[in-house]
């Protein structure tokens, strides 16, 4: 195999040919060699260069309190996403009053779109980032069904009906599956092992909709990009 020639290469322009001139020299054997050891230890110091969701984010703002949620439901959407369902405890979930007297069901989880949930996990030191895919307004309880006209008379006995249940409030989260996060990775773990679990979590981030410091009279056009997960 002979040897690479040297290669020149010259960006022209039409008036001015000769302003950029670009010459690098490749010879033969002279390129870095790249084994597996090498990309092994890059991506070992990009891991341990990785910086944790609560710090990285640290500049940005975040509400005061945190929610005790119970992990209700997870939905492995493909191979690699799952989506998580974690509801608010009613009031009549145990004794959840707080000092003003106002119980988590009273005391609505409040986000915007576009901000995310810091997710603190017991047996995990640092909290995860994790985007949140469902509406403000399923953070609301829906009210049980008040009944507006009287049962037919039937010949039927009468029997004890089970008293409607409103939807309880929820926040739903997409999670990656990555093993290098120690948050996301308990979130991976088999859904038996987790299902029931509770958590504690905080609503952060100000890049939001409607923007606070945009009057929504002045915008005409609004221009929505879907980049992935995780973007802060």
């Amino acid at each position: 195999m002979r040897s690479l020639q040297l290669l020149r290469y010259k960006l022209l322009r039409p008036s001015q040919s000769n302003i950029f001139q670009f010459a690098p020299v490749y010879l033969h054997g002279q390129y870095p060699r790249i084994t597996q050891s090498t990309i092994g230890r890059q991506m070992f110091a990009s891991e341990k260069k990785s910086v944790p969701h609560e710090v990285r984010t640290a500049a940005e703002p975040r509400q005061n309190k945190l929610y005790n949620v119970r992990l209700s439901h997870v939905e492995q959407v493909n191979p690699s996403i799952r989506l998580l369902q974690l509801t608010i405890p009613s009031e009549s979930d145990g004794d959840q009053s707080q000092e003003n007297g106002e119980s988590l069901q009273q005391q609505s989880l409040i986000f915007l779109p576009g901000q995310w949930l810091d997710v603190h996990i017991p047996s995990i030191t640092h909290a995860g980032g994790f985007s949140i895919t469902s509406t403000p307004a399923d953070a609301r309880a829906l009210p049980s069904p008040d009944p507006s006209t009287e049962p037919l008379d039937t010949e039927e006995p009468e029997t004890t009906q089970p008293k409607a249940q409103g939807r309880p409030p929820y926040v739903e989260l997409a999670v990656q599956e990555a093993p290098s996060n120690p948050a996301s990775a308990w979130l991976w773990k088999p859904k038996e092992e987790i299902l029931g679990k509770e958590l504690d979590i905080r609503v952060g981030g100000s890049f939001v909709w409607p923007p606070s410091e945009i009057e929504m009279k002045s915008i005409k056009n609004v221009v929505l990009i879907a980049g992935g997960l995780g973007i802060k």
